[in-house]
């Protein structure tokens, strides 16, 4: 129950701190959920959105210690890329651990985004040590898709309209949380 609660709080909590209007340019809400990192971390969160390697990953963060890269699969939809982000950032919260966490996988991302960045090799590096089955990335997966459910009305440029009685209504209600 408790991890349930602490998604619910930082997805409320990235909701609150991004300026209102809240952006409906999908890659400007993106920009500006960064930004909002950006500030309350006290160090740069980079969005780069990239086409990845078929058969890899969608999405990548690094924490590159004096900054951190977060990068979304360009060639999908902006709900998938929500999704991505905030898997992403799920791993972010929760900070480095299990298939995220090594000294040597830290300091190889960082020379691969220093002069040369490829964002296949970094791919091919992260898609070699995830476990779709771990705990984690479950975690992960979940917090993703709450994150999309509380922005899909801006990505979608449906806010305000969202159904609020009848089965469509609860529908939204449980999603929402």
């Amino acid at each position: 129950m408790g991890i349930a609660r602490d998604m619910k709080r930082h997805r409320d909590e990235l909701h609150r701190g991004l300026p209102r209007p809240i952006p409906d340019d999908p890659v400007d809400l993106f920009k500006a959920i960064c930004g909002y990192l950006s500030a309350s971390a006290g160090r740069e969160v980079r969005l780069m959105l990239e086409p990845f390697p078929t058969g890899t990953v969608s999405g990548l963060w690094l924490d590159l210690g004096d900054h951190e890269v977060i990068a979304v699969e360009a060639n999908t939809s902006p709900i998938h890329q929500m999704v991505i982000l905030g898997h992403e950032l799920w791993h972010r919260k929760e900070g480095p651990c299990g298939h995220h966490g090594s000294a040597a996988g830290a300091a190889a991302a960082a020379r691969m985004l220093g002069d040369r960045w490829s964002i296949s090799d970094a791919a091919a590096y992260v898609a070699a040590r995830t476990d779709p089955d771990l705990d984690e990335e479950r975690r992960a997966e979940t917090f993703g898709r709450m994150l999309a459910v509380k922005f899909r009305p801006h990505l979608e440029g449906t806010h305000g309209r969202t159904p609020t009685d009848g089965v469509a209504g609860r529908i939204w209600a449980s999603l929402e949380g």
